[in-house]
């Protein structure tokens, strides 16, 4: 008996696949593919048998009544009576008789005006004069009255007197003001002493107190299970595979239209609607109107205006000025760079005021050499201090014994002699390539008597 495999199936390892490249759809047999990864992965379970499907099956409901095509247009539709829709037929052009009148509103309605020429605009008395001085005097000037302003007399400051008595420099704050005597308050910092105690350190704790050390006993070692192989078969069939059939269907055709280009026997006709519909008119071309030659004035240019002829000229006075003089102020009289503060302030005789405490004495150097004796040295008294306890837990590491390297990974592990993969020799194992099938597998075949690799 003729074995046939594909290299997904032969391997053992986990690391050989064949390369898929499926040429060809599912044929109507239901020849699939019975090898994936969840096949090589799936680890079955003996007296667990799979789940029933709950996908509904894909036959086709058939009947063996005719099909009825009435439907709810076919019955409900009545088809009426329907004429074709006439067609309205273009009348025929005829030319009018006689030529195109070109007038138009503007032309007919607009007449060009001449206009003549500017005349000056005169008085007719002429310039009216009057023997009548003109009068300038403003509203200002007749409503406004200079009144006479007297002239300003220096104001004289007598003579300083300084005062006699001596400035006392006594304040309101130094009169109403009284010191009170405070008293030095008590410091509430502790003394710089240390707290020494003749009792020993109490290091006892509550988890030293109540901790009870029970022995440990020795760890047991499982044997390890001896790996048994399988007698059975493994079968890749699952449930997906045995429940899904695959269903035929011929290949679409495309809707893409044909590039076939349309070819016509007959010339092209180049007639179009415009060509077709135009009518050529005949039109006079537009008449040019060229520039107006300028034709000069009769007569000479009179350059008088208004203002020449009614303007009569005044002779009139400067106006005053209304500036202060300022000449009645100045004066030969020297300038007196005294103020009332130059003149009120006395500099008064003052002593050198000694800050502090006046009972203080002043500092004296000492006639005796230092003794190098600090109030440090002198009130520090050492404190003999032994070393402190260690409380690090003591480690109970027993020397001589065998380090214990088991892990729970290395107890439960069982190793599987799996051998060499034997796709790495097909030829050796008795393997010959067969064929490629349309999904894209390497299948290899086994001749008779040559054991199979389970």
């Amino acid at each position: 008996m003729v074995v046939k495999r594909c290299i997904c199936e032969i391997c053992n390892c986990g690391r050989h696949r064949c390369p898929l490249h499926p040429k060809a759809a599912i044929k109507p047999s239901g020849e699939v593919c019975k090898y994936t990864e969840y096949v090589d992965k799936y680890k079955a379970y003996p007296g667990i048998m799979p789940p029933p499907s709950m996908r509904p099956k894909k036959d086709l409901a058939k009947s063996d009544a005719p099909m009825e095509g009435d439907t709810t247009s076919r019955l409900d539709y009545i088809r009426h009576p329907q004429s074709l829709r006439p067609v309205a037929r273009q009348q025929d052009y005829s030319r009018p008789m006689g030529d195109m009148d070109l007038l138009t509103s503007y032309d007919r309605d607009y007449t060009e005006k001449r206009g003549g020429r500017a005349e000056i605009i005169t008085h007719a008395e002429g310039l009216r004069k009057t023997d009548i001085p003109f009068v300038a005097e403003p509203t200002y000037m007749s409503d406004y009255k200079k009144w006479p302003i007297g002239a300003r007399h220096e104001r004289k400051v007598d003579g300083y007197l300084p005062p006699t008595a001596p400035m006392d420099d006594i304040t309101t704050n130094r009169i109403d003001y009284t010191q009170k005597p405070i008293a030095a308050q008590r410091s509430f910092k502790p003394d710089n002493v240390a707290n020494m105690s003749m009792d020993p350190f109490a290091d006892s704790t509550t988890h030293r107190d109540d901790y009870i050390r029970h022995p440990l006993a020795a760890r047991e070692m499982k044997e390890k299970p001896v790996y048994k192989a399988n007698k059975q078969p493994f079968d890749p069939l699952t449930t997906f595979r045995r429940d899904y059939t695959g269903m035929w269907a011929p290949k679409l055709d495309s809707f893409k239209p044909s590039h076939s280009a349309m070819q016509s026997d007959k010339p092209l006709d180049d007639m179009t609607e415009s060509r077709d519909k135009y009518i050529q008119w005949n039109v006079r071309p537009p008449q040019g109107r060229g520039p107006q030659e300028w034709v000069k004035p009769q007569g000479t240019h009179d350059f008088r205006t208004t203002h020449h002829t009614a303007f009569v000229e005044h002779n009139m006075p400067s106006r005053t000025s209304f500036k202060p003089d300022n000449s009645s102020r100045k004066l030969d009289v020297p300038f007196e760079g005294r103020t009332n503060y130059t003149q009120d302030f006395v500099r008064w005789p003052t002593s050198h005021k000694i800050r502090g405490d006046p009972s203080r004495k002043d500092y004296q150097e000492p006639k005796e050499p230092f003794g190098g004796m600090a109030t440090y040295r002198a009130h520090y008294i050492p404190q003999p201090i032994g070393p402190q306890k260690s409380y690090k837990p003591e480690s109970y590491y027993q020397e001589g014994g065998q380090f214990e390297g088991n892990t729970l990974y290395r107890i439960d592990f069982t190793a599987k002699n799996t051998g060499p993969c034997p796709v790495v020799e097909l030829p050796k194992h008795g393997y010959t390539f067969a064929e490629v099938n349309p999904r894209g597998h390497r299948v290899y075949q086994k001749a008779n008597g040559v054991p199979v690799d389970a």
